[in-house]
């Protein structure tokens, strides 16, 4: 309860200098509680005070020391030749002089009292400017970031980055490459410190201060290599020890992202970005095949893929035969069914597949050059010569052994028949010039 008042009294008066024999509203002689926590923490009276309550009494104020124990000119002297012998004020809290001035509790005890504006009779302008004559520091936490600050611009100035490497020492022994880290946690507000300033977040900028971790960095690189991928390829399905023409470890990086999805810990906004450029988290899932053969189908009108042909890292051929097996056998649940029921599954298992197959590199060259004078030395995809296809055709067409089925599908992409045929040659010109 009596922290209580003496917090409000502070609220109220700004300070903790309560008369010896104040009371409160409430009854409570709340001068001279203040007396005896300051007697308890000097060893005067009998009690104990913990670390976290002194902790308190200092966040609001507390002053521990009476000005019979802050002997200025005693002190004054001390911090003057603790100056002349170290060219600063950066005295430790603990510090006490060999003739027993407590050094280090005067100077924290005055800052304090500056950076509240109490005690001003004690610390008058004229007594500021002798102590600051002697390079008094009032806030030691500015003093030390722009220490730091300046280390930091150096580094930038010799190496053209802030790319500091965590253990980095300077050769004073500043950890700089930790305080680089600290910065970056700070303006994000991790952990516990004063969120930097304004103007401390434009003055790192200035030197090229990147505010992204390493680890972040390490993801944005690793996601730039994937959309590069995405682009050349079509698909994210990389293999795992794919490297990028730079070295990087792409096919480990993807697979990371799926390990990272598949236990909960990559945030939305990553998910967002690499769905965008065609992440599929389970490459093997059904879903994700089918969605493979349904791609296809709306593609080439076809579903009529060679068991060797290996599509997004998924032997999608192989797959789809073992679905029509697997249909046939009632191994599918309903939704499985209805999906593959929007598929040809007719044609899985035809004899005829690699027909079809021959007859889409036909249709291919066809719609690119308005024609099927198909060079000798053409090849198709698959390294087959489609020239001797096509003679082929023409032979089985002659000899009556062209299904119906063929020859439609053959007219339709403009087959000659019979090339000995003027009207046929004509019409091979006019297609010629149509293209």
């Amino acid at each position: 309860m009596y922290y209580s008042c003496a917090k409000q009294y502070y609220k109220d008066n700004g300070n903790l200098e309560v008369p010896a024999r104040y009371i409160t509203e409430e009854g409570y002689a709340l001068g001279s509680w203040i007396a005896n926590q300051k007697a308890i923490r000097k060893g005067t009276i009998t009690g104990s005070l913990t670390d976290e309550q002194i902790h308190k009494l200092d966040d609001i104020g507390m002053i521990w020391e009476n000005y019979n124990d802050l002997n200025c000119s005693k002190n004054y002297k001390a911090a003057k030749q603790y100056y002349e012998e170290h060219g600063n004020l950066e005295v430790p809290s603990r510090y006490i002089t060999e003739d027993g001035v407590s050094l280090g509790n005067w100077i924290s005890s005055i800052r304090r009292w500056y950076s509240l504006g109490v005690h001003q009779k004690y610390l008058k302008s004229s007594r500021i400017k002798q102590l600051e004559d002697i390079g008094m520091i009032w806030n030691a936490l500015d003093h030390f970031w722009e220490q730091n600050y300046n280390l930091a611009k150096e580094y930038y100035e010799e190496h053209g980055n802030l790319d500091v490497p965590m253990d980095y020492k300077t050769k004073d022994g500043t950890l700089l490459g930790s305080w680089i880290g600290r910065q970056r946690k700070l303006r994000k507000r991790i952990g516990k410190g004063t969120p930097l300033t304004e103007d401390q977040i434009n003055k790192l900028d200035l030197i090229g201060m990147d505010w992204m971790d390493r680890v972040d960095r390490i993801w944005e690189n690793g996601f730039i290599e994937a959309k590069r991928y995405f682009q050349t390829y079509g698909h994210l399905n990389v293999p795992v020890k794919y490297k990028t023409e730079n070295d990087f470890k792409l096919g480990n990086w993807i697979q990371r992202q799926r390990n990272t999805y598949k236990n909960n810990k990559i945030s939305d906004e990553r998910i967002r970005r690499l769905e965008e450029i065609g992440m599929s988290w389970n490459p093997n899932s059904w879903e994700h095949r089918y969605e493979l053969a349904k791609q296809y189908y709306e593609e080439h009108g076809n579903i009529n893929i060679s068991q060797k042909e290996v599509i997004q890292g998924v032997w999608l051929g192989k797959w789809i035969v073992s679905q029509k097996k697997a249909m046939e056998e009632g191994k599918l649940n309903v939704l499985q069914v209805e999906m593959l029921k929007t598929l040809p599954m007719e044609e899985v298992g035809r004899k005829d597949n690699r027909w079809w197959s021959m007859y889409e590199e036909a249709k291919k060259y066809y719609l690119k050059f308005g024609n099927l004078n198909i060079p000798m030395d053409y090849l198709t995809s698959s390294g087959k010569k489609l020239s001797d296809w096509i003679i082929r055709q023409r032979r089985n067409y002659k000899l009556g052994k062209m299904p119906s089925e063929h020859k439609e599908k053959l007219d339709e992409i403009g087959f000659i028949w019979d090339l000995n045929n003027p009207w046929n040659r004509d019409a091979q010109s006019n297609l010629r010039m149509m293209y």
